[in-house]
């Protein structure tokens, strides 16, 4: 939940800067000025890679505590660890994919002690 709430206000600060250009080019307003531009997008991704931390250590846990009770498949605990190094590696969209990818496979492979 928290680490929701922390990609929300990542997002909106990467958002910040082109939305106040855009406006800022529809109503004439020069917006916010170049150094406070770079200084908001570089908080945005700081404030993401964070989230992403918290995320990452989250999945491994997932993993590791679904798989010590026998509800997961050992290779979701070993590609918990490759997904989470996709995380970390930096913010992209292209990065988040094999994590939602995991994300799938997790779900679909939980075992739940009356499926046995």
């Amino acid at each position: 939940m928290v680490s929701a709430g922390v990609i929300l206000v990542a997002a909106g600060l990467l958002a910040t800067v082109p939305l106040s250009t855009a406006i800022g080019n529809l109503t004439d307003d020069p917006g916010i000025e170049v150094s406070v531009q770079a200084g908001i997008a570089q908080a945005g991704t700081v404030v993401l890679f964070v989230a992403m931390i918290a995320v990452a250590a989250t999945s491994v846990l997932l993993a590791r505590v679904g798989r010590s009770a026998g509800a997961l498949p050992r290779w979701i605990g070993v590609t918990s660890w490759f997904a989470a190094g996709a995380l970390l590696l930096g913010a992209s969209v292209a990065l988040l994919l094999p994590f939602s990818a995991w994300i799938i496979a997790a779900g679909l492979s939980w075992r739940s002690p009356q499926q046995e």
